[in-house]
This record gives structure tokens, C-alpha cells and sequence, in this order.
């Protein structure tokens, strides 16, 4: 599972009407159709994007290789009148997701509902027309890398999912659920920094980025063509970070590389350490 959604603000009229922007539909002029990956066993098929004129339907998702490899499961995208994401089904059952809009069309709430019974709340909160803070609350013990990271691939799809758990995987939990906050540090139209915390653990997050478009940029959110103040989703691809972990009085600190191939500005292959996708489009 990769990737992971979403966002940009239409300035009005600079911060007079700042309230008032609009969550708009994702719409790239590079729709992605396929994702393969290769984990040093060879090329296979990981995604298949299906798109009906400007709106994305369905991801299918495959493993395994060869003539063993069959679609794992099949997320589904509802929309509501406006065109914006309303619903995300995912592997059957009653797992999903839904994305609730204030009055002004602005996505201000995420929540996800997981096969257990779980249910994680994603809070957004603005600072003029970009994301500043999140608060993520699950109602009960659950392994973060699988219920709390499923819904932000679309949040913060240029991290794949291995990347987004890891900066999860370490939050500590109780029975009562657990509470995260993110704050979110932008320069330009990236992400900076991102700042994740929880009782007495933190971690910080540190990126650099190339200066070619991102096959995400604006995921769920406006189509390339649109202003560039984006919300939620880096324009450019994510090329080095670095983790620094707190816990107590105990300290560590990593950093991990990502190259990528172009065909123009968008990437057709990217390597994250042994692992590489490879990017078809329509």
C-alpha cells in the first residue's frame, strides 16, 4: 500500500475571506494509471488507477507476482455535489472513511471507521490558506501504522505508506485510545517540517525536495492549471528527510534518501533504499 490526500485554497480576497476557501476536486493533467514496484525480486504490478473523465473512481491493488498475482482489494471514491471526496471505501466490511466539509466548502474533519469498531478523528486547523495543525484522536488501543495511517496517504501522499507508519509506529498507545498532534512548518509549496507529539514522545520531520512537479501535487485537491497555493500537498518530490526522535531523556536521529527518474517533470521511477516504483500515465 502506498501513498498516500488532497487540498488547495482559492484566495478570494487575501485574508478577508480567508474562511471562505474552498476544498476543490483533484484534477492532475498527469493522471497516474498504473504503479509497479520492484523489492529486488523483479517488476510487478502494485496500482491501478481508473478514472472517469476529471474524477478518480477506484485504486485496485495487487499483489504478489507473475501468475500469482491478483487484486488484493479495490478502494472506491464517492463524491458529493461539489465534486469533492466525500467517501472512501476500502477491502469490504465496514471500514471507511469519510471527509466532512464546514459550510464553506472547506475540509476541516477526516474520519476513519476501522474493522474493529475503532474510530480515528483527523481535525484540521488553517493558518491563512495552508495547513498548520493536526489533531489526530483514535478511541481506543490500536496499532497506529495501520488504523491512523490508512486515511493519510491522501493527506500526505508524496510519504509512501511504509514512510507514513513509520512516523507513527512510535507513538505510545493506552487503552483509552491515544491523541496526536501534527504541526505542519511550509516553505513555499512544500512542507518544511512537521512536528508530531504525543504525551512525552516527539518526533520531527525535516524535507528537502527536487524542483520537478509531483504526480500527487493537489491530490483530492485543484487541477495543475490552478492557483499554486496548495493546502495540504507538496508540489515538488520529496528527495531527502530526516527523523529526530524524543522520548524522555533519549534522543535519535536518521535521515533517509528518495531518487527519481523523469519523463519532462514528472517522475516515472522513484528509489527509496532497496525498493522502487515505477509511474505509468494516462
Amino acid at each position: 500500500m502506498k501513498k498516500l490526500s488532497l487540498l488547495l485554497a482559492v484566495t478570494l480576497f487575501a485574508v478577508t475571506f480567508t474562511s471562505c476557501q474552498k476544498t476543490e476536486p483533484y484534477n492532475p493533467k498527469e493522471k497516474i494509471s498504473k504503479i509497479y514496484v520492484d523489492q529486488g525480486l523483479g517488476k510487478s504490478l502494485s496500482e491501478v488507477w481508473n478514472w472517469d473523465g476529471k474524477q478518480l473512481k477506484t485504486i485496485e491493488y495487487y499483489i504478489g507476482m507473475g501468475d500469482t498475482q491478483f487484486n488484493f482489494y479495490t478502494e472506491e471514491f464517492t463524491y458529493n455535489t461539489n465534486d469533492q471526496l466525500q467517501k472512501v471505501e476500502g477491502a469490504g466490511g465496514d471500514a471507511h472513511t469519510e471527509y466532512i466539509y464546514n459550510k464553506f466548502g472547506r475540509l476541516y474533519k477526516i474520519k476513519h471507521f476501522d474493522y474493529d469498531e475503532n474510530t480515528v478523528t483527523y481535525t484540521f486547523e488553517y493558518d491563512d490558506n495552508k495547513l498548520s495543525e493536526m489533531i489526530i484522536v483514535s478511541t481506543k488501543l490500536i496499532e497506529p501504522d495501520k488504523s491512523i495511517a490508512a486515511p493519510l496517504k491522501y493527506v500526505f501522499p508524496e510519504l509512501s505508506f511504509v514512510e507514513t507508519s513509520e512516523m507513527l509506529s512510535n507513538i505510545p498507545a493506552t487503552r483509552d485510545g491515544i491523541r496526536l498532534e501534527l504541526d505542519i512548518d511550509w516553505r513555499g509549496n512544500n512542507i518544511y517540517r512537521i512536528e508530531v507529539e504525543s504525551g512525552i514522545y516527539k518526533e520531527e520531520y525535516y524535507f528537502k525536495y527536487d524542483d520537478k512537479l509531483s504526480p500527487y501535487y493537489n491530490f483530492l485537491g485543484l487541477d495543475f492549471g490552478g492557483v499554486s497555493d496548495n493546502i495540504f500537498v507538496n508540489k515538488n518530490n520529496i528527495v531527502e528527510y530526516t527523523i529526530n526522535s524524543y522520548l524522555g531523556g533519549f534522543s535519535y536521529s536518521d535521515t533517509k534518501y528518495i531518487s527519481y527518474t523523469y519523463d519532462g517533470k514528472y517522475p516515472v521511477s522513484k528509489s527509496h533504499g532497496d525498493d522502487i516504483e515505477y509511474y505509468e500515465y494516462e
